[in-house]
């Protein structure tokens, strides 16, 4: 029941009309569905071919799934007939495949283009705030732009001082790329400005966008402040510390999970030897657990690292210094001996008195009896209870 592939170019529009000018890049895709096969099973041949007269001038396949070509703006000169033609051939996994096509002609219409280009839409837009730092600005206009005409003084970025931004630009089809060489600054008012007029941007028939286009745009607040450890736990200095604690930083903001490991938070005894342990992050808090009980009466220390290599903040932001601190743990607690009797009223035979020492307080007491003996015949009892 496979059915092969039901294919539809979208770009380059099929049957449209190009007016004399420079070569021009034109993107290639298309809407592709199967009904038994994924997109990834599919295969893609996308081939340009340029027909002229009687014979045709085929480029090589592309196989990528959106591409795209280049068409030069011939057929202007002389009686000779000339037209593009961009054809797409899916292929199942199956073996079955399904072919679209679109043509693109010279534009033989008296009178030629003479209408200038207008601006459609531009992004960030005018007046937008909160805008992110690392944007690129784009202007879209009405029609295909003359890419030789988009350069870094026709399409321009300054800050709030006049200060020109360096950036790149890049052209495609009717759409023009501005992208900062880095980061903007945050909190900043930024204009950007493309050239009308003679020296200006023009379209593919050489007319020049009428005035001078602006628009202006803020950026985002940027955290820039680094994180501070707020609160520690085991207290600094703190003595009698169980040696079943976890040790617990808290900060002044929610860190990057990333940037807390084995590494940067670290636990170490008084002879300077790492502790194993587990590291787990939660917003603004990191939790150290040790693998093993701690020493008794011994001293610990906690560090947390800083700088470049040490934990940071979700905006990139790193801890200044090292922060470390140190606590003791305490001593064994040694309990009194216990002493236990039993006795069954079963037999009459006298209380045996058992004497155990070592015994931690809370310690369960457990009798073990022989397997015909009454629950209520037998007692246990210690001392201290």
């Amino acid at each position: 029941n496979n059915t092969p592939p039901v294919v539809s170019i979208t770009s380059p529009i099929k049957n449209s009309l190009y007016k004399p000018g420079p070569d021009t890049l034109y993107s290639c895709t298309a809407t592709v569905t199967d009904a038994q096969h994924s997109g990834a099973q599919l295969k893609y041949e996308w081939q340009t071919i340029l027909r002229h007269n009687t014979h045709e001038h085929r480029e090589a396949i592309d196989n990528a799934v959106n591409t795209n070509t280049l068409i030069q703006r011939v057929g202007f000169i002389g009686s000779d007939v000339y037209y593009w033609l961009i054809e797409l051939t899916v292929t199942d996994a199956a073996g079955l495949s399904t072919k679209d096509s679109a043509k693109i002609f010279p534009d033989h219409s008296t009178g030629g283009d003479v209408t200038p280009p207008l601006i459609s839409s531009v992004t960030p837009l005018s007046g937008a705030t909160n805008v992110a730092v690392g944007t690129m600005v784009t202007a879209t206009l009405n029609e295909a732009i003359d890419p030789a005409t988009v350069t870094s003084t026709t399409f321009q970025l300054r800050d709030a001082g006049n200060n020109l931004i360096p950036a790149s630009v890049s052209t495609s089809s009717a759409q023009i790329t501005l992208d900062p060489a880095s980061s903007l600054a945050g909190s900043v008012v930024y204009t950007a400005t493309i050239t009308g007029g003679a020296s200006g941007v023009k379209d593919l028939a050489g007319n020049a966008l009428t005035n001078n286009y602006s628009w202006s745009f803020t950026t985002a607040a940027v955290d820039n402040i680094p994180p501070t450890v707020i609160s520690v736990s085991p207290a600094s200095g703190a003595t009698g510390v169980s040696n079943g604690t976890t040790i617990i930083a808290n900060f002044s903001e929610a860190v990057n999970v990333s940037t807390v490991t084995g590494t940067t938070f670290q636990l170490r005894d008084a002879g300077n030897n790492l502790v194993a342990a587990a590291i787990n992050t939660s917003s603004g808090q990191t939790t150290l657990t040790p693998s093993a009980a701690l020493a008794t009466s011994t001293v610990y220390t906690a560090t947390i690292t800083g700088g470049a290599s040490g934990i940071k903040d979700l905006a990139g932001n790193a801890l200044v210094n090292n922060y470390s601190w140190s606590f003791t743990t305490g001593a064994v607690t040694t309990q009194p001996p216990v002493t236990i009797q039993s006795f069954t009223t079963k037999t009459g035979i006298a209380a045996t008195t058992h004497s155990l020492t070592g015994v931690p307080a809370g310690a369960l007491l457990v009798l073990a009896s022989t397997a015909d003996a009454v629950v209520s015949d037998c007692s246990v009892s210690s001392s201290p209870s």
